[in-house]
């Protein structure tokens, strides 16, 4: 079992060597009906990490209403999530099938309006977003509103025609999962072949420190397991090195350049929809 002075070794050790990784994030926007495939895409997502990110040092977050956002009033439930998480993520990965969603203060529906916001950002700048869309092509229930239907399929010729956009359909979950896996794959291999200055992305990373610009574990060898007070200085120390880092990581932030992007999410319009 390993002594108090081993363990706080350990834990200041680990602070000092944080790892770097370049950050993804992959916005889902969908309508209330795509519950299977939001699952799907969160397990594809997770096994990209584990296969890639310590490897490449670059991983996906994935961003989604139910996990990014919080109660809180405006003028209508989507303004109050736009205005929290605003849309500055790398990836829109939209789906729909028999629901159009429910209709906001700006557009038909809270995934339409999270495409548009997605489509003028490309528009703007062809590198700050990658756009992509799915539509379930299963049979739909006889009882499925036959309105929500034809809105989905108006959108659908929409973005073929006005947006210039190439979707992709699939029948089954494992159609799906095959899809998702291998696009956003490609997604991050690409990423990877491209100059950094030409694909805005977030970095998490906290540069080494010197010996000279801090120490904290200077005087480390002179203490023993029986010096009551020299583990409690240790301790004091460990503190201060988790100050330290802390307020190393804050300028960090604040020196950064101010059109990198910050990490926010858009989320879909599955408000009980």
């Amino acid at each position: 079992m390993p002594t108090p002075r081993q363990s706080i070794t350990y834990f200041i050790g680990q602070i000092l060597m944080a790892k770097t990784q370049t950050i993804l994030q992959v916005f889902l926007a969908s309508p209330s009906d795509i519950v299977a495939e939001r699952k799907i895409v969160e397990d594809v997502i997770d096994e990209i990490n584990v296969t890639w990110s310590d490897s490449h040092k670059v991983r996906l977050e994935l961003l989604k209403w139910e996990t990014h956002t919080r109660p809180s009033f405006g003028e209508g439930a989507q303004d109050v999530i736009n205005q929290q998480i605003g849309d500055e993520y790398d990836i829109f990965l939209g789906i729909m099938w028999g629901r159009f969603g429910s209709q906001t203060n700006r557009a038909e529906s809270g995934t339409e309006e999270e495409f548009e916001r997605a489509y003028a950002r490309l528009t703007k700048s062809p590198e700050s977003v990658q756009i992509m869309f799915y539509f379930k092509d299963a049979g739909i229930s006889p009882e499925s509103d036959l309105v929500q239907l034809g809105k989905v399929q108006a959108f659908k010729r929409r973005i073929s025609t006005e947006y210039g956009g190439l979707y992709h359909k699939f029948e089954t979950l494992e159609q799906f999962q095959t899809k998702v896996r291998m696009h956003l794959s490609m997604i991050m291999r690409d990423w990877l072949k491209s100059p950094a200055a030409t694909v805005p992305a977030k970095t998490t990373s906290i540069p080494p420190l010197t010996e000279e610009a801090f120490d904290p574990l200077a005087n480390l060898a002179a203490l023993t397991d029986d010096d009551e007070d020299g583990l409690l200085e240790l301790a004091e120390r460990g503190s201060e090195a988790m100050e330290a880092v802390h307020l190393f990581q804050d300028s960090v932030g604040e020196a950064q350049d101010p059109c990198d992007p910050v990490e926010h999410v858009l989320v879909d319009d599955g408000h009980g929809s």
